[in-house]
């Protein structure tokens, strides 16, 4: 297996982990705000779908983010929660979960069209990220991991609410 087809496997296993904690997700179990610092799922779902666009988009490809480009601020009737940033304006505040997929969908061909491109020279090239250059290969390793380990926190808010969190 080549490095392009290993990468579009992780993120292709990724995307089903946190596809199946959000398939049977209602409403309600979506905007619940749990005790103590931890956030809802909608912010998190959120914040996962807007740092894949900030990696692929502006770490990468040095273009605007697609929440930008596309008035998702305004689509969605949020902020988007950005990693190192105080979240608290996002407490309570309701959210719908097919307005954030509709977000996901466009971040998810952006990235998938993006992915077709890469060569083992891209994944070697370096770009300037969280303070200091890294491979592209790492940056991308780094969002698989993001994302999975959002997918085990949005599991375990389920659990706390008494759903099934993860489907196995």
């Amino acid at each position: 297996m080549d490095a392009k087809e290993y990468i579009i496997r992780q993120f292709r296993w990724a995307r089903r982990q946190s596809d199946s904690v959000l398939l049977d997700v209602s409403q309600e179990q979506f905007n619940w705000t749990p005790p103590g610092t931890v956030s809802s799922i909608s912010a998190i779902f959120l914040h996962m779908v807007t740092i894949e666009d900030a990696y692929i988009q502006e770490a990468i490809l040095d273009k605007p983010r697609l929440w930008e480009t596309g008035g998702w601020e305004d689509k969605i009737g949020s902020r988007a929660p950005w990693r190192g940033e105080n979240w608290d304006d996002l407490r309570g505040k309701e959210l719908t979960l097919d307005d954030v997929a509709q977000f996901q969908e466009a971040v998810r061909a952006a990235t998938d069209a993006y992915i077709e491109t890469i060569t083992s020279e891209e994944l070697d090239r370096r770009v300037e990220f969280e303070g200091r250059e890294r491979r592209i290969g790492d940056v991308l390793s780094m969002l698989v991991v993001h994302n999975l380990s959002h997918a085990g926190e949005i599991a375990a808010l389920k659990g706390v609410q008494g759903a099934a969190g993860l489907s196995f």
